[in-house]
């Protein structure tokens, strides 16, 4: 008998990609005023499922159901017809338009004020005439988000919609979200691999692993040990958290970074006067919120952007080395793989040997067979789910692209490592393997500047740590000496309305 309170459901829906099945037989209700979580690892069919949901893709078995009755969706344009409305993990926004143009592509007839006012409602003021491709990835999703819950849906289909999201920002989409459900009998899936996501807001969950149901029970009965298990069939591995490097005591200056100031592409001055140094071995965390500096801040010291003031500087050890610093010796894990780092129409063999090349050469001839052999290591070590090594980027979940990325950036024999959200995508398991090799490249003497608006992952991999605000870098302190409280006040500008100081 049909549950009058389920809304949109899949009854035993399947998705082959050739000889791949994506999704297996899998049944999901979202149900009226309830947040129904799809949980699982990166492939594991969450994004196949909801595109099967909103008719972007044809199931090829099983059927879904709208308010009761069979649906067949031609395209997610329908869906949306009937108040299905999904947000993607990839943004949906056109980068050449400014935020007004995007937003009128949803609310034609509301006026740039009634705008404002909705952007607003759903996270920080944003100028209505910025153009979306200037802005940090945390702003474009908050508005997809606001897009979303601004509309008169009936069901919200959310694709990891808080993979680029702090905590602070996440607790709050999660409630605005929990408030809509019981104010307008929303029924909302959400497809992630958090398991923070999970708890606090929402009332049932599902797991797929390799395009199976593993799992599905309300969430006030089960725990975080039971879903791990679930997602990753074990959980041992992951109550193992991988030694940390530790401090360096006076071990020598690899990189300096004195006064730096660095315009931005929306703000005048993105960078304010922001001087550190990073020792050989060390990882350095800077935290911040989306949109205060940090990703700007990133690129001058990589060298994509000119300082208004200041320089970066190569340290002792780099001098004492006969080197300079130079790209060739700085590793950058961008938390735009596609734009930043990797050619998409690529292989993944080929986008490996871009940045390898002095690793994978004899002479002026590309050793293939070593080139070939290093990319099977990286996809196992890895697992990055892919046909073969000569697929295109463009075959590939975002998911495993973030995966490639970190892979090969992670592999090159460098003097320091930029790594900018480097788990961004990732799941549970592949993020504590990344941790493990950015631990170990510190061991071998790499100095990494680590940017990050997770505080756990800063306090997790971080020997120093600042917090930045609005350009600002508060002092940069040994993790033991920082707390929660301490990083979100000055992550939130909560140190500026105490008129507290940047320490």
């Amino acid at each position: 008998m049909q549950d009058s309170n389920t809304m949109l459901e899949g009854r035993g829906l399947s998705k082959r990609f050739g000889d791949l099945t994506a999704v297996d037989g899998v049944s999901v209700a979202v149900r009226r005023g309830q947040i129904t979580v799809l949980l699982g690892e990166n492939g594991a069919g969450k994004s196949t499922y909801i595109k099967m949901l909103n008719g972007t893709l044809k199931p090829n078995g099983g059927a879904v159901y709208f308010e009761g009755q069979e649906a067949k969706f031609g395209s997610a344009r329908h869906a949306v017809k009937r108040k299905i409305h999904t947000i993607y993990q990839n943004f949906a926004l056109i980068d050449l338009f400014t935020v007004e143009e995007n937003m009128r592509l949803t609310f034609p007839d509301k006026s740039a004020e009634e705008l404002e006012k909705m952007i607003e409602q759903y996270g920080k003021a944003v100028d209505l005439d910025e153009r979306v491709a200037l802005l940090p990835a945390g702003i474009k999703q908050r508005l997809e988000i606001t897009r979303a819950l601004g509309s008169d849906a009936k069901v919200l289909l959310l694709d990891e919609p808080t993979s680029v999201l702090a905590y602070e920002e996440r607790d709050r989409l999660f409630k605005d979200l929990a408030r809509l459900g019981q104010e307008r009998g929303l029924g909302i899936l959400i497809a992630t691999h958090k398991l923070q996501d999970v708890m606090d807001y929402c009332q049932e969950v599902v797991v797929l692993k390799g395009g199976r149901l593993v799992l599905e029970k309300p969430v006030r009965d089960t725990n975080l040990k039971e879903l791990t298990v679930a997602m990753f069939g074990a959980s041992e591995e992951l109550e193992k958290a991988p030694v940390e490097a530790g401090p360096p005591s006076e071990s020598e200056v690899v990189l300096e970074v004195r006064n730096l100031s660095v315009r931005g592409d929306n703000v005048p001055m993105a960078v304010k006067d922001v001087s550190f140094s990073i020792h050989k071995g060390e990882i350095l965390g800077v935290i911040a919120i989306a949109g205060n500096g940090q990703l700007e801040l990133a690129d001058a010291v990589y060298g994509l952007r000119k300082p208004l003031k200041g320089e970066v500087a190569p340290g002792l050890a780099i001098l004492k080395a006969g080197r300079k610093l130079r790209m060739g010796r700085v590793a950058f894990a961008s938390d735009d793989p596609v734009q930043m780092g990797l050619a998409i129409d690529l292989s993944v063999r080929d986008n490996f040997g871009v940045s390898l090349l002095d690793q994978m050469s004899k002479g002026s001839l590309v050793d293939w067979k070593a080139l070939e052999e290093f990319s099977k290591r990286a996809i196992d070590k890895f697992e990055i789910k892919c046909y073969t090594q000569e697929e295109s980027l463009r075959e590939l979940s975002g998911g495993n692209i973030q995966k490639v990325l970190v892979a090969r950036e992670l592999s090159r024999d460098v003097d320091v490592l930029i790594a900018v959200h480097p788990a961004r995508g990732l799941d549970l398991h592949t993020t504590y393997l990344v941790y493990k090799n950015i631990l170990e490249m510190a061991r071998r003497g790499v100095s990494v500047l680590l940017i990050s608006e997770d505080v756990d992952e800063a306090l997790y991999l971080s020997d120093r740590l600042g917090a930045m605000y609005e350009g600002e870098l508060s002092e940069v302190k040994a993790k033991p000496l920082w707390t929660r409280e301490a990083l979100g006040s000055f992550m939130t500008g909560a140190h500026v309305m105490r008129g507290e100081a940047k320490a």
